[in-house]
C-alpha cells in the first residue's frame, strides 16, 4: 500500500531538480547578469530526411518558444545518416554539460504529406 521506490525516485528527482533551479535563481540575484539562465539544455539530433518537412519545423519552433520562456537552451544537429522508418531523432537532455536522459524522436504520420504526430519514446537507462 506504500509509495512504490520507482516512484519515490522519480519524486525525489523533481524535488531535487526544482531546488536546483530555485537556488540557481536566487544565485542569480547576487550574482549580476544580463539574464538568468537555467543549466538544462536540449539536444536535437534530426535526420536530413525529415528536416525539410513542414510539422517537424513547426515542432523544432514550438520547443524553442517554450524552452525560451523557461529559459533553457537548444540545439539542433542534422543526421546526414539515412534515418528508419517513423524515426525523426533523438533528443537528449543536459543539466551543466551532464547527460540526464534521452529519448527517441518518433512520427505517426498522417493522410497529408504535411502533417504527422511527434512523440517522445524514452530510452530506459
Amino acid at each position: 500500500m506504500g509509495i512504490d521506490v520507482g516512484k519515490r525516485g522519480f519524486f525525489c528527482e523533481c524535488f531535487f531538480e526544482k531546488c536546483m533551479e530555485w537556488i540557481d535563481f536566487l544565485r542569480y540575484g547576487f550574482v549580476k547578469r544580463d539574464t538568468w539562465l537555467s543549466n538544462l539544455s536540449e539536444e536535437y539530433c534530426i535526420y536530413k530526411d525529415y528536416m525539410c518537412k513542414e510539422y517537424i519545423k513547426d515542432f523544432l519552433d514550438e520547443r524553442e518558444k517554450i524552452l525560451k520562456n523557461n529559459r533553457y537552451k537548444m540545439d539542433i544537429r542534422i543526421l546526414q545518416e539515412k534515418a528508419e522508418p517513423g524515426i525523426v531523432g533523438k533528443v537528449t537532455l543536459y543539466r551543466k554539460g551532464k547527460f540526464v536522459h534521452q529519448a527517441t524522436l518518433k512520427v505517426r504520420e498522417g493522410e497529408k504529406d504535411n502533417e504527422g504526430i511527434i512523440f517522445w519514446s524514452f530510452d530506459k537507462s
